[in-house]
């Protein structure tokens, strides 16, 4: 939570800037889902990684793409009940590397998904606690877009949600003039 208001200073007054470099995407999943292993085990849910293996590295900033994929697995997590599911996915398209992930949580009523990316939103959908500060969202789609990609969301034809965050197989760098 102290993390998400800290870094969510940081962007508003432009302090965040990417550091780019080769990142091993598959890895970054791994480890990012390792650090949630007590509270999957806890909750009892089925995690399930859907990533080829050849799945290729990209050329972007490894800490803000991991701080932005957190947010989304500890929603997932947060948002899944016992003994439910959660599967993080990948594939690459025309250029660009998609990897989402999916809950089996209620979803984002249909009122409120216009809100999800708003800076202090929380939906009302009532799986999770009230710990949080309704920054998580609006970061994550600050930070994937600060790395020129996009962050989506859809409900599952299951009911849960489904984030996907898209990047380019190759991060134009931009220059400083």
């Amino acid at each position: 939570m102290i993390s998400n208001t800290l870094d969510r200073y940081k962007f508003d007054s432009g302090a965040l800037r990417p550091d780019y470099s080769n990142v091993n995407l598959l890895a970054l999943l791994h480890s990012s889902l390792d650090d949630f292993s007590y509270q999957i085990l806890h909750k009892k849910i089925v995690c399930q990684l859907d990533i080829p293996a050849s799945f290729p590295d990209v050329e972007t900033d490894y800490f803000l793409l991991r701080r932005a994929l957190t947010n989304l697995i500890d929603n997932a997590i947060k948002f899944t009940p016992d003994s439910g599911k959660i599967c993080v996915s990948g594939k690459f398209e025309n250029g660009w590397l998609s990897f989402s992930v999916t809950d089996s949580g209620k979803g984002v009523p249909y009122d409120q998904r216009e809100l999800l990316f708003k800076k202090f939103f929380r939906t009302t959908c009532g799986m999770a606690d009230d710990s949080g500060t309704g920054l998580g969202l609006c970061l994550s789609k600050n930070l994937i877009e600060l790395l020129e990609g996009t962050l989506e969301y859809r409900n599952s034809e299951c009911g849960g949600a489904i984030f996907t965050i898209s990047l380019p197989r190759k991060t134009r760098i931009k220059s400083a003039n």
